[in-house]
């Protein structure tokens, strides 16, 4: 099935099935849906949800100026990254499988400690494998490999350390946030190379990406979800210009949206046509810049 197709049949689900399947209640007005956001722990009505005019539905939560589509909300609901939830969906909706819908738990209540065995320099062929497969050659020193034990059991990452001290980890399985303590937050990455410009990424691939391209020597801010925007929006202030590399989905342009009126017009913005940087750079699409 053609990418574009399958993704606008994922967006254009009946919500009445969709929200019932995630086990969200819901209530169908004139002209709109509204729902809770149960991911925060929400009974009252915040989220409304609309069809736009190619058939597909939108969602936008009013208590947290998020929303996009059926992928953005899995996402949140679960902490997937993009293809998780879109290989969540296809399966679920566009094959034959019968594959079970996940609880959803609050993000209040989501604490996932770990003990953190080892970090280090990326070295295990697996890992070196796995980012090449991405199109990373180049591994710059602030990308760690982590060994950590769960409930018994071992894994290992490659990833970097947020503000907090949490991890930030992925490798062929998924995307882990990590930490320790149970009281830790995870929050956004900040690389510091003492650049008066600044690099800001959604993800961990984009930010390895653009070392890979070696455009510019710059500071790296990557927000690991752009529910970190605001916090991280404190940062920007003591940089001269901006490069923004963010999604190009309904959460990156909202992203974008609060940087600019933060910041001003000292910004650049990466073009590309692809989901992210990384998928744009991976299929070898000429990447723009627009001031």
């Amino acid at each position: 099935m053609d990418r574009e197709i399958e993704l606008h049949r994922i967006k254009s689900i009946a919500p009445e099935i969709i929200l019932n399947d995630l086990g969200i209640p819901f209530v169908k007005r004139p002209s709109y849906i509204e729902a809770p956001a149960v991911w925060r722990g929400e009974k009252r009505p915040s989220v409304s949800i609309q069809q736009n005019d190619f058939g597909e539905w939108l969602w936008h939560d009013f208590g947290s100026d998020k929303g996009g589509s059926w992928i953005d909300l899995v996402m949140v609901l679960y902490d997937w990254d993009y293809v998780t939830a879109v290989k969540f969906l296809r399966e679920k909706y566009l094959g034959n499988s019968e594959i079970q819908v996940p609880r959803i738990i609050p993000k209040s209540q989501r604490v996932s400690t770990v003990k953190i065995l080892e970090v280090k320099e990326v070295s295990h062929p697996a890992l070196r494998k796995y980012l090449r497969e991405r199109k990373i050659e180049k591994i710059p020193e602030w990308l760690r490999e982590l060994h950590w034990e769960v409930k018994g059991k071992r894994f290992f990452g490659v990833g970097t350390r947020t503000i907090t001290g949490s991890w930030t980890v992925r490798n062929r399985l998924g995307k882990w946030n990590l930490r320790e303590l149970s009281n830790q937050r995870h929050s956004y990455s900040l690389i510091e190379k003492g650049s008066s410009y600044l690099a800001v990424f959604e993800g961990l691939f984009d930010a390895l990406t653009w070392e890979q391209l070696c455009l510019k020597e710059t500071d790296l801010l990557i927000l690991n979800s752009t529910v970190n925007i605001e916090e991280a929006l404190k940062v920007l202030e003591h940089y001269e210009v901006l490069v923004l590399a963010l999604d190009n989905d309904d959460a990156g342009k909202l992203a974008r949206r609060k940087i600019k009126n933060w910041f001003g017009e000292r910004i650049i913005n990466l073009l590309f046509s692809a989901k992210d940087l990384n998928e744009a750079f991976k299929y070898g699409e000429k990447i723009k810049f627009l001031e």
